[in-house]
């Protein structure tokens, strides 16, 4: 197994201290529980794992297609892991910024995820909001994904889809929420920020940006 984290580390051109660190995950998990999951697939949920810790941005969905198994059985697997390792790594903006590659998208993404528990806080009983786990990973990567589009940083939304675990359908509708809850105030600041630190595009970018922006919705 531990020929398998050296091949897929190479493969990722991860750090050796992240590589150290992802085998030590595996040693823990095979001998904690990890039974049923394939090897080539512990292995990759592991230096996941190691990659998040260590705040080293990882390609999730190049990561699925090495371990060698279906993405659903990915995700449960990671979620396995995680739990015996008792690993905190996707219920953060923080984490999730890292992991992105979008650290300065973190308290944009912050403010929308607080307006937006405030938003359902108004529009359900308590009984209801309070049974609303905000941890849960489409939250935190629905918010940051929203502040990607506010201050408009290129990004794949399928690798925020996969990171969610839900549907397509589930992601884009909790977004869109989202999005109708940002305050203007928020808007022109952060519209502000990025003219401030964007250099000036030409025709070209523009037309491309454009282009980028209609794939987008």
């Amino acid at each position: 197994h531990m020929e398998q984290i050296q091949v897929l580390s190479r493969r990722l051109r991860v750090p050796p201290n992240v590589q150290e660190k992802s085998c030590e995950y595996l040693r823990l998990a095979e001998l904690k529980s990890s039974a049923g999951i394939q090897p080539s697939c512990l292995a990759a949920v592991c230096l996941e794992l190691a990659c998040t810790v260590y705040g080293e941005p990882v390609d999730k969905k190049q990561l699925q297609k090495l371990s060698g198994v279906q993405l659903k059985i990915y995700n449960n697997s990671f979620q396995i892991i995680e739990k015996v390792l008792k690993i905190e790594s996707r219920g953060t903006l923080q984490n999730l910024a890292i992991r992105f590659g979008y650290p300065e998208s973190r308290g944009t993404a912050e403010e929308i995820l607080s307006n937006y528990q405030k938003h359902l806080s108004m529009k359900f009983t308590e009984a209801q909001y309070q049974a609303i786990d905000f941890t849960k990973p489409l939250y935190p990567t629905a918010a940051l994904y929203t502040a990607c589009r506010l201050l408009k940083i290129r990004c794949d939304k399928t690798k925020f889809i996969s990171s969610a675990s839900v549907s397509k359908s589930m992601f884009q509708s909790i977004h869109e929420e989202m999005n109708k809850c940002i305050p203007e105030s928020l808007k022109k600041q952060d519209i502000k920020k990025v003219k401030a630190k964007k250099p000036s595009l030409n025709k070209k970018e523009e037309d491309d940006d454009a282009i980028f922006e209609e794939e987008e919705e």
